[in-house]
């Protein structure tokens, strides 16, 4: 079983490893063209959205554990 997630592990570090590296590079891109303060407004701006598009399912998990404590039968001490 460690041996499944270290592999697991790695495969995930190296996708947090390669988003940060294209993040630095689009960031500054984006900075030499628009200014320093550029890509936290862009960054402002894409958390935004991706807000807006999970807003719904946000809800619906939020509420998730209410929904199975009264579907569940009542306990009797």
């Amino acid at each position: 079983m460690g041996l499944t997630s270290s592999r697991v592990g790695s495969v995930y570090l190296t996708g947090v490893v390669g988003g940060i590296v294209i993040g630095s590079a689009l960031g500054g891109l984006v900075a030499s063209a628009w200014g320093v303060t550029a890509p936290f407004w862009f960054a402002f701006a894409g958390s935004a959205i991706i807000l807006t598009l999970i807003w719904r399912s946000l809800l619906q998990i939020a509420h998730a554990d209410e929904q199975t404590r009264a579907s569940a039968p009542a306990e009797t001490p």
